[in-house]
């Protein structure tokens, strides 16, 4: 995932993007995958910072694992990120 903070006057909710390329697999299996991933940021949009967000998926595995887990990994990468210092970790 990469972020990239907006200017502080800007007060729009975050624009997020999804990478997901041909090589996880089948159209089917991509637009499941943002999906899922898409309900997940949207339950849980009051944790993301306002900035750009882009998430981007490599493995197939990410259409098949539980719903939870997959929650889980998502808000882990977003709060690892998204720092309240305004500084990002942009290693992932």
């Amino acid at each position: 995932m990469r972020w990239a903070p907006l200017p502080t006057d800007h007060d729009h909710a975050p624009y997020i993007g999804y990478a997901i390329g041909r090589s996880v697999g089948t159209a089917v299996k991509r637009n499941r995958i943002r999906r899922r991933m898409r309900a997940i940021l949207a339950t849980h949009s009051n944790e993301l910072a306002p900035g750009l967000y882009l998430f981007g998926v490599k493995h197939a595995n990410a259409a098949s694992v539980e719903f939870a887990t997959l929650q889980d990994d998502v808000l882990a990468l977003v709060r690892a990120v998204a720092r309240p210092d305004g500084t990002a970790d942009t290693a992932s």
